[in-house]
């Protein structure tokens, strides 16, 4: 400690204030603080980081190069992803709508949920809608344009 402080800490009449506090030992000090300690929660809960992203059009939040599906009726809205060690959940209205693995070392992974997307799997199970199919006409005035 300072000689110099403490001489001044002596000179206002606060020398037994924080310089005396400062040259008492450790154990001495634990006994003091112990009395205003309060006990560990009995419960901890998991390490998080939470993301606010967007749902995309396809149903799918995006989190460090990966996409986490969540259900259709979520698409354009904020939610809250937290990111765990080993998991992402996804939470919408305090209510959690998604869990996955966490994709890790994976760039651009996709981690797609049973149900999620009905519909999309509806549709490629059918195949192409009519309107995605080309008409004979339609093929017959394309064709010279192709190069093989």
């Amino acid at each position: 400690m300072r000689v110099d402080l403490l001489e001044a800490f002596q000179r206002e009449g606060r020398a037994g204030t924080v310089a005396q506090q400062s040259l008492q030992p450790g154990a001495i000090l634990a006994g003091k603080e112990k009395a205003h300690l309060l006990p560990l929660p009995a419960y901890l809960p998991p390490v998080s980081e939470i993301h606010y992203r967007v749902v995309d059009c396809y149903g799918f939040v995006h989190l460090d190069t990966n996409r986490y599906s969540v259900p259709e009726r979520w698409v354009g809205k904020k939610v809250a992803v937290h990111k765990r060690p080993e998991q992402v959940l996804v939470y919408a209205d305090r209510q959690q709508i998604a869990a996955h693995p966490r994709l890790i070392g994976q760039r651009q992974g996709e981690q797609r949920a049973a149900g999620h997307h009905p519909r999309l799997e509806r549709r490629r199970a059918a195949g192409p809608a009519p309107q995605e199919q080309a008409s004979p006409a339609v093929i017959r005035v394309l064709m010279p344009t192709w190069r093989h």
